[in-house]
């Protein structure tokens, strides 16, 4: 079921109340398991299951099998952050203070329209243009960082979930076995009692 989450204009979003990944056939071989009569009825919806948990556990193992990658790409991409960032905060703070220098050094001399005055202010301005480009370029790689981070989460959300339909399965079949053995051992009885 598609919900439109209007609440918030900020935040305009399609919002998917289900399990990904989850097919329709688990819920209907879920019910129909609950509802067998027959026996011929409960090994197909229990053959059903089996092969929709046998699609699960192959998902989930890819997805635990990307996760180790995620984590080395982020913990490389969080070192090359960090050192690629410090060296543009350097140099757009080193570009700052040259820039400060320059235009305080041709205010100082008041030398009103000369060439040299605005040779020192053109400078001046291409440095704080430079600091400006460096901040960029350090806001970027904290960007690649956390579209790896934002990765890490969605796979272990990915993860989560189809454990949680792996455990529905699970307990379909349980409760299955459960309802079947109650059965077995009450036809047991009748027959004994004949």
């Amino acid at each position: 079921m598609w919900v439109y989450n209007a609440a918030d204009a900020s935040n305009d979003y399609l919002e998917h109340y289900g399990v990904k990944g989850m097919k329709w056939g688990i819920h209907r071989a879920t019910k129909k398991l609950a509802k067998a009569t027959t026996r011929e009825q409960a090994d197909k919806a229990t053959a059903r299951l089996e092969k929709h948990r046998t699609k699960i556990t192959k998902k989930i193992a890819k997805l635990e099998k990307k996760q180790p990658k995620l984590e080395k790409a982020l913990e490389n991409r969080e070192l090359k952050t960090q050192k690629q960032a410090a060296t543009y905060r350097r140099k757009s703070a080193q570009n700052d203070i040259a820039a400060a220098r320059l235009e305080s050094k041709a205010y100082r001399q008041k030398l009103y329209g000369s060439a040299v005055r605005n040779r020192r202010l053109e400078r001046a301005t291409r440095y704080a243009a430079d600091a400006r480009m460096y901040e960029a370029k350090a806001d970027s790689i904290r960007y690649r960082t956390e579209e790896i981070q934002a990765a890490l989460r969605q796979n272990k959300k990915y993860v989560e979930l189809y454990n949680r339909g792996l455990n529905d399965i699970d307990s379909a079949l349980k409760t299955y076995g459960k309802a079947y053995m109650r059965n077995a051992k009450a036809a047991q009885r009748s027959s004994r009692k004949k």
